[in-house]
Order: structure tokens, then C-alpha cells, then sequence
């Protein structure tokens, strides 16, 4: 063998020996990637790693891989990763890259974008392959849940003072003494006092208030429908939509009158097949989608965790989501959906819309969306499924509808009400839920804000010396108003609070009894627990302390199921949804899902007072179990 020849092996395997032992000794170099904080993109960043001549970037929609080479960079040591899609976790792993040579992986490091809140035309069948996709990852991660559950604190609350069900019922009742809480109402402020006034009852509690303005405030004074048919003047029972009718440019409303037209379901094409409806009132059907909860079950294995004494959730189960319609969506951000039956209908210059509410159980019309706080000029109202034949017949027969809507829309005020228990440590735990509610809301969510109070009222209890973690008690305005109050709480906190955020332990419509339709029209409860989901986003920890309470929990609650958090959308319906945009916090968010949600039938009867006390009990062992967990522990490092 030659001179030259010698020497070019000598470097190659010095090359060789050196990316060895520079890839062993940088194994466990610092390497991050942005948790939700940039719009439609993904940073990842880590220090540089010595000789390394470039860096490849390899990405996984699942935590096991395949790790699939995505890119390479020279002379830098971050990566924009612009083709992440929203609502997906991502995992990255670098590998440098030693002239031609590439050493091993970093370890994986999870990031996703800014999701976005659920949003658009409803059609939960057209959800089954993007579904289907998230398979294999949520059994990776259910298998590290299981693994981290063996490692989990186990806490004793035996000797905590737990409020029993009279007393956390006694909040639900305060709370619901108005006939709604709307955001900027003074039964608002009612609610708002109350709250305050039992949080400061609290030893050692530091309450707090947060007032926001708002440039629209929505009041409905008078509503009616009246049809001049061939026998006289008829008045149909029907219930306004919110934030129509009115607008900061005509604040007051007024009346429309016009023939009225039937269009179906309000796609694009039945208003083609209709021609021109210049100065019309539409009618048209507005379905409510289905979730088919018993094909989710099965497809993931009945999820992280599952409670079901009556074997309720079989292959076939389906329930009616009464809180979405599928094609009415509503707009949070400034996109608009031209395939909405609202635009459909204002764009085409009709003069009023009105949606038959046809697969919502119950005689009813008072329900109360799309919430997105966009003030629309198009009066709009809601007619029950069970008036569905006689509104086609006089719609087909093209009778003359009049419509009036009066009120009031301006400025006003939301307010967020919070209390803090100091804790030895400034790791935050954040119990919370909201405050307001469109009609009496006592599930929506007079029980949320109970259970925050009763966590509030267990806590305060307790020295402070002998908590180890801070707590933060929130309960926010404006769920019914895009979220407001969570983004504004959220955005307000950044550094003095959401920062320091470790879990947040949302809590809404809880204790709620199921309710079906008689035949007549009267929805009457069940003695059965209505469908609740427990969503948790990709944090072992989060998940096995939620599995380990729901397998605790006594009496064994009904129809519960503990699945992942993109289930819906990219985030859960929620606070915690919206806290979890704003700040990519960690949450385990217990949410009921009762069919008469969003309307009047939400009254105090709906609630199970004998579960108040034993879910209270659960959320303090979940609250409990993050209080004993080390300071600065992460999953996945």
C-alpha cells in the first residue's frame, strides 16, 4: 500500500473514531422546539455540537418514529419547521453531520404549532381518517402513561376536609340565582360578586380582579316570529340567535317582513336550485352532528382509561353534540365560511333566516349559538325540531313571515375573577373553569365553578408551609364570547403566571344527569350520568394521574371516557382549550357533554347532587398528586 493511500485511510478512520467519541459525548446535548407558540410553524433549536459540519433534522408524528429525515441545515443550529400541520404532535431528533460522515440522533423533543379552536363546517365522519392517523401514536403514548404510572406519587387525602354535597350544591344554587350570567349583564356582576365573596371567605386566599372591556356587548329585548297565513296571523314559538340581528353600526335592531322560502339544508346548491331570494326570510334545517363515541372507544382501545358500569358505550353508541351545528359554524378568528347556511342566505340578499333546530332533543328553540362573539346584521331565529312540518308546509307555500328584534349592542365589560394560594414552591398547579352562562347554566357551569370553590375551600386549609406547589383558582368570562376571558387571562399572565403553570385541571359541566327526549317533547332525566370525556394532551404524567383517578373514583361514574386531546379538533372544547393555545400548558380537561346544553332546560334538577362531593374528592387527588411531584420534573427529559 502506498504513501497516499496509507494516509487517506488513516484519516477516514480517524474521521470515524472522532465522530464516535463527539457523538457520545454530545448524546445528551440541549436540544428544544417551541410548544405551540408560533402561527403555522415550528422552531427547534439546540447547542452546537463540536466538528459538526451541518445538522439533519429528522421528524416523527409519533414518539417511537419512524424518525423520517426532514431537512438539513449548515452553519446554524435552529430549524424552522414551516409543513407542520396544526393539531399534531411532533418529535424531532438532530443528527450532526461530520463532512460526509453523520454521527447519532439527540435525544426527541416534542413541538407542535398554535392550534387553532374547532371551528367550520361540521362533519364528524369526514374527521375518521384524519382519526385513524392518530391510532398508532396514542397507543405509544398510552404505553408511556402506563410506564410513568408506575412512577407516579401516590398521595393520602385521607385526613383533607372535603366539602360534602349540600355545601358544594349551596354554591351551585348561589351562583345560579340569576336566569343567566351573560357576559357585561349585571346578572353578570352578580355572579361575579358571589364568587368573589367566597373565595375571600378563604383563609390565606389573595382574590383577584381582572376587568376587560369589550366594544359589543349583545342584549336581545324582544323577539318574535309571526306568519300571515290564509287563516290570519300565526305566532310561531322561537327564540333569537345570538349576536343577530343588531350591530355596533344598527344597535337597536327592528323588524323585517317577507315571503318565506325553504331551503333544505342550506347547502350552496339547494339555494341555486332556489334562484333569487332578494328580500325572503329563509327556512331551512340546521342538524346537529353526531359523535360516534362507541367507534372512538373501539378505535383506541377504550382510551387512556374508561368508566362505564352499564356498558353503555357499544360499537353503535352515538350521541348528538347539541353544542356544535353542522352548518352554522362558528367564526372565532376573522375566517368566514361562505358554505355556511347564515352567509348563504345574507349573501344571496335575504332578509331573515330561520333554523329549524332538527335533530335536538326536546321541544325546544332557546339554544344559544354560534357563541363566537361575531355581531352579524341578518336577524336570525330558532324554531323547534318538533314545528319542523309546519314550518316547511308554510315556508313551501311561500306565506309571508314578519320578524322583529330589538335590543341593545355596545360597550361593556368582561371580568375574570382568581384567587392564589402561595406555595413553598412557585410551580403553579391552575384549578379553572368559567363563569358565565347563557341562560341558568347549572351543569354549564355552575358546576364547574363549585368544583373550582370546593378545590379553593379544601386548599386554603391547609398551612402554606405544607403546600408544595402554588395553587391558582380561575374562573373566566366570556366562554360564551369566543373564549375572551381565557385568551385575555391567559395573554394578561403570560410571565407572572402561565409560565410558571405545571397542569391545568379544567372543569366544566360536570355532575350532570342524562336527559331524554319522552316523545312530547319534555326531556326528563335518566338517573343515568351524562356522556363526560376527560381530554388530556401528550403528558404521561397528566394522563396516568387522570386514569389513576377515574379508576379510583367512587361510586364508578357513568359514560366517563379519558381520551386524547385532539379527539374533536386541535384542542378540547374549553378553558383549557383556550390556555392551552395561548400558552401550550399541560391540562387535564373533565368536561360533561349533557343534551341540553346551551339552553334553558340547563336548570338545577339536571344536576346529581350526590356525585358533587365524590368528584370533588377525585379532583383533590389529582391536585394532590402534582403537589407531591419534583419541582422542575417534564415528561420526556
Amino acid at each position: 500500500m502506498n504513501a497516499s493511500k496509507t494516509t487517506l485511510l488513516c484519516a477516514v478512520w480517524l474521521c470515524l473514531i472522532l465522530c464516535v467519541r463527539t457523538d457520545a459525548a454530545n448524546l445528551d446535548v440541549a436540544v428544544s422546539a417551541t410548544r405551540g407558540t408560533l402561527e403555522g410553524q415550528i422552531g427547534v433549536s439546540w447547542d452546537p455540537i463540536r466538528f459538526a459540519t451541518g445538522y439533519f433534522i429528522y421528524r416523527s408524528a409519533n414518539y417511537d418514529g419512524p424518525y423520517v429525515m426532514h431537512d438539513k441545515v449548515c452553519g446554524e443550529t435552529r430549524y424552522t419547521d414551516d409543513s407542520a400541520d396544526s393539531g399534531v404532535y411532533y418529535w424531532y431528533r438532530v443528527t450532526p453531520l461530520y463532512w460526509i460522515f453523520q454521527g447519532g440522533a439527540t435525544r426527541r423533543v416534542q413541538g407542535w404549532v398554535r392550534p387553532s379552536m374547532a371551528g367550520g363546517m361540521v362533519d364528524t365522519m369526514e374527521r375518521i381518517p384524519k382519526i385513524l392517523k392518530q391510532v398508532p401514536h396514542f397507543y405509544t403514548v398510552r404505553d408511556l402513561a402506563e410506564r410513568r404510572r408506575n412512577t407516579l406519587p401516590v398521595p393520602d387525602i385521607r385526613d383533607l376536609s372535603i366539602p360534602g354535597n349540600d355545601r358544594i350544591f349551596g354554591w351551585v344554587k348561589g351562583v345560579c340565582a340569576t336566569e343567566h350570567r351573560r357576559i357585561g349583564s349585571p346578572e353578570s356582576l352578580s355572579a361575579v360578586r358571589y364568587i368573589k365573596k367566597i373565595l375571600g371567605s378563604m383563609p390565606g386566599m389573595d382574590v383577584r380582579h381582572d376587568a376587560f372591556p369589550l366594544d359589543a356587548v349583545y342584549r336581545a329585548d324582544t323577539w318574535r316570529v309571526e306568519v300571515e297565513t290564509s287563516k290570519g296571523a300565526v305566532v310561531i314559538d322561537a327564540f333569537y340567535a345570538v349576536n343577530t340581528g343588531m350591530t355596533l353600526d344598527k344597535p337597536t335592531g327592528g323588524s323585517i317582513s317577507g315571503e318565506m322560502v325553504w331551503a333544505g339544508a342550506g347547502s350552496p346548491e339547494e339555494f341555486d336550485a332556489i334562484g333569487d331570494i332578494s328580500g325572503k326570510v329563509v327556512v331551512a334545517d340546521c342538524e346537529f352532528p353526531d359523535l360516534p363515541i362507541g367507534l372512538l372507544a373501539f378505535l383506541f382501545g377504550e382510551g387512556y382509561a374508561m368508566s362505564d358500569p352499564e356498558n353503555w358505550l357499544g360499537f353503535f353508541q352515538s350521541v348528538t353534540m347539541t353544542f356544535a351545528r353542522s352548518n352554522f359554524p362558528p367564526e372565532y378568528e376573522e375566517e368566514r365560511y361562505p358554505d355556511s347556511v347564515y352567509w348563504q342566505a345574507a349573501d344571496r340578499g335575504a332578509a331573515g333566516l330561520v333554523l329549524i333546530m332538527k335533530n335536538h332533543p326536546g321541544d325546544t328553540n332557546t339554544h344559544w349559538g354560534p357563541y363566537d362573539g361575531r355581531m352579524r346584521s341578518m336577524p336570525c331565529f330558532w324554531v323547534s325540531s318538533y314545528l319542523e312540518d309546519e314550518m316547511k308546509d308554510l315556508a313551501e307555500q311561500g306565506f309571508a313571515a314578519n320578524l322583529t328584534l330589538t335590543g341593545q349592542v355596545g360597550p361593556g365589560e368582561g371580568h375574570n375573577i382568581y384567587g392564589i394560594l402561595k406555595g413553598r414552591s412557585p410551580e403553579i398547579i391552575l384549578v379553572s373553569s368559567h363563569h358565565d352562562s347563557c341562560h341558568k347554566g347549572a351543569t354549564e357551569d355552575g358546576t364547574g365553578i363549585a368544583m373550582v370553590l370546593a378545590q379553593a375551600d379544601i386548599w386554603s386549609r391547609i398551612p402554606c408551609h405544607l403546600r408544595e406547589k402554588t395553587l391558582v383558582f380561575v374562573l373566566t368570562d366570556g366562554h360564551h364570547y369566543r373564549g375572551i376571558g381565557g385568551r385575555m387571562f391567559a395573554d394578561t399572565h403570560a410571565r407572572d403566571i402561565m409560565d410558571k403553570v405545571i397542569i391545568d385541571i379544567n372543569l366544566e359541566h360536570l355532575a350532570a344527569r342524562d336527559a331524554v327526549d319522552d316523545g312530547y317533547g319534555s326531556l326528563v332525566t335518566t338517573g343515568r350520568g351524562a356522556l363526560t370525556l376527560i381530554f388530556v394532551n401528550e403528558s404521561p404524567t397528566a394522563i396516568a394521574t387522570a386514569a389513576r383517578m377515574l379508576e379510583n373514583m367512587v361510586p364508578a361514574p357513568d359514560r366517563t371516557l379519558e381520551i386524547h386531546s385532539t379527539l374533536i379538533g386541535d384542542v378540547p372544547p374549553g378553558e383549557a382549550g383556550h390556555y392551552h393555545i395561548a400558552a401550550g400548558i399541560d391540562f387535564i380537561h373533565w368536561i360533561g357533554s349533557p343534551p341540553y346544553l346551551l339552553t334553558a332546560e340547563d336548570t338545577l334538577d339536571k344536576v346529581d347532587e350526590n356525585l358533587l362531593n365524590p368528584i370533588a374528592r377525585s379532583v383533590t387527588e389529582m391536585v394532590a398528586t402534582y403537589m407531591m411531584i419534583p419541582e422542575g420534573y417534564r415528561d420526556y427529559e
